[in-house]
């Protein structure tokens, strides 16, 4: 989450810049994102997913909005609604966090997929102002998590997208 506060105009080497206007989604606004070489992109209504070439790890820009203005209650009313369908959750953090000058929030969790291994997500809430008003965003990232795999293989590549990420007013 410390990368979104230490954003990037850089594009790393042999990255593509994705970018999702509003008006693709219904929206106020939208974003931007680099993704690494081999990432596939999907949409889904007002969520946008960024998966890595075996697909076992992934990146979601949801544009949905939020139901409360207060971040940390809007991820437990999040993981409310939504533990259940991680078997075997466990929650790790729900914390406040500042995200690029706006009070955001930070949820984490490990969860076991059927007949998986353990797999860890992270959900940054947050809603950023743009020049067209007010955008709920929630950044989540997922993959499996053998060994210290999350903090040597997953995460510096989530940061690295993370640094890239930027609101796209309509």
């Amino acid at each position: 989450m410390q990368a979104l506060d230490d954003p990037s105009n850089s594009i790393p080497a042999g990255w593509t810049q994705e970018t999702v206007q509003p008006s693709a989604t219904g929206t106020t606004a939208g974003f931007s994102i680099a993704t690494p070489p081999g990432w596939t992109e999907k949409r889904s209504g007002r969520s946008t997913y960024f998966y890595a070439p075996n697909g076992a790890w992934f990146m979601k820009v949801d544009l949905t909005p939020h139901t409360s203005p207060d971040m940390v209650t809007e991820a437990q009313y999040i993981e409310k609604q939504s533990a259940a369908t991680f078997p075997q959750y466990k929650r790790a953090s729900l914390r406040a966090v500042p995200i690029r000058g706006t009070n955001g929030a930070f949820w984490q969790f490990t969860w076991v997929p059927s007949g998986s291994i353990t797999t860890r997500s992270d959900d940054i809430l947050f809603i950023k102002k743009t020049p067209a008003g007010s955008q709920s965003y929630a950044i989540y990232f997922r993959a499996p998590t053998p060994g210290n795999d999350w903090n040597t293989k997953y995460l510096p590549v989530f940061k690295k997208m993370l640094r890239t990420f930027q609101t796209v007013p309509s």
